[in-house]
């Protein structure tokens, strides 16, 4: 009864995996680039180093927030997010694909 189990599950997040890799496969999923104003602070970075560094640049703006703004970019979900209300030296912080 467990293997059964175990090979359903299996097989559940193999289908899961295959659905969501067929239509990205031309996509690189997890590469961003994170602009403030016109400079491009960080150019076609994975997202595990876009998020700490958003963070770090709007701590006025929930950790969530970002990671739910790169993911939905990283997934091309959106084409691009700026964060208007967090403004460094030279402009608001855009992450885009």
């Amino acid at each position: 009864m467990q293997s059964k189990r175990l090979i359903a599950v299996f097989f559940a997040v193999a289908l899961f995996l295959a659905s969501i890799a067929g239509p990205a496969s031309a996509q690189q999923f997890g590469l961003v680039n994170v602009n403030v104003g016109d400079v491009v602070l960080l150019n076609n970075v994975k997202i595990g180093v876009a998020i700490p560094a958003v963070i770090q640049l709007c701590p006025n703006i929930s950790a969530n927030v970002v990671v739910a703004a790169i993911l939905a970019v990283a997934a091309g979900d959106s084409d691009s997010v700026t964060f208007d209300t967090c403004t460094a030296a030279t402009g608001p912080v855009t992450i885009f694909q």
